[in-house]
């Protein structure tokens, strides 16, 4: 994202609701969490948004991820 706010890059593809980022120390990764699977889970996702990595799976809600 530019300073005045232009050229914005979404970081997931999906419809769900992904929040709470956390960055990873090194700023190449974020931690989120979404609602995509029906219920809360944690996603690891790279800083550019290629790759997204379901690191919780479980029937229980999956809340405010952090390193």
């Amino acid at each position: 994202m530019n300073a005045n706010g232009s050229g914005v890059t979404p970081l997931t593809t999906s419809f769900a609701e992904d929040y709470a980022p956390a960055w990873s120390p090194d700023g190449s990764k974020i931690l989120c969490e979404t609602d995509r699977d029906s219920n809360d889970e944690i996603y690891l996702v790279n800083a550019g948004g290629s790759i997204q990595i379901n690191v919780t799976r479980n029937s229980a809600g999956d809340r405010d991820p952090a390193w």
